[in-house]
């Protein structure tokens, strides 16, 4: 009885879960160095329509190539008609409704923008999160990437599956 009595007053009642798959779009640019963006429209609620809101400080992708996990972080955040919202970093879900946030994402390394750049068996992602002060990303959503059609460089944004 202690047990369970402990575990929900450590339990928020709630967890922020995402819409699988989110919406997916790749870009090549070339300036000083090559750089792969890739940007996704994820959708985020709260199991519980009594939570309190949650703000979503940041988030990365962890994009696993071969044997390897590499890391890409955000680089910017905005709601579906490419506003920006109202937190100084970050946007907030409520438990009164989905909110909808076009994340994107940006690294130079060689390897991922020679892996998402050209077509080829899928990319497995895990997109996690830092929800207010905690310091621990916790996964909020996992998908694949599909990539049927070689990038080009400064080609603007490419949709691209994930399986919805």
């Amino acid at each position: 009885m202690l047990g369970w009595t402990a575990k929900r007053l450590g339990d928020p009642g709630w967890r922020l879960k995402c819409i699988d798959p989110p919406i997916a779009w790749l870009r090549l640019r070339q300036a000083d160095v090559v750089e792969v963006g890739i940007r996704i429209q994820l959708t985020c609620f709260l199991s519980s329509r009594r939570a309190d809101p949650v703000l979503v400080r940041e988030t990365r992708l962890l994009l696993t190539i071969g044997e390897r996990e590499y890391a890409v972080p955000w680089v910017a955040v905005t709601d579906v008609a490419g506003g920006p919202f109202p937190e100084p970093v970050g946007h907030t879900v409520t438990g009164a409704e989905a909110e909808h946030a076009v994340i994107d994402y940006a690294t130079p390394d060689a390897e991922v923008v020679a892996a998402l750049g050209q077509a080829g068996s899928p990319i497995p992602v895990v997109v996690e999160a830092l929800v207010n002060t905690s310091d621990i990303y916790r996964k909020v959503a996992q998908f694949d990437l599909f990539r049927e059609v070689v990038l080009v460089a400064d080609g603007g944004w490419r949709r691209i599956g994930t399986g919805r």
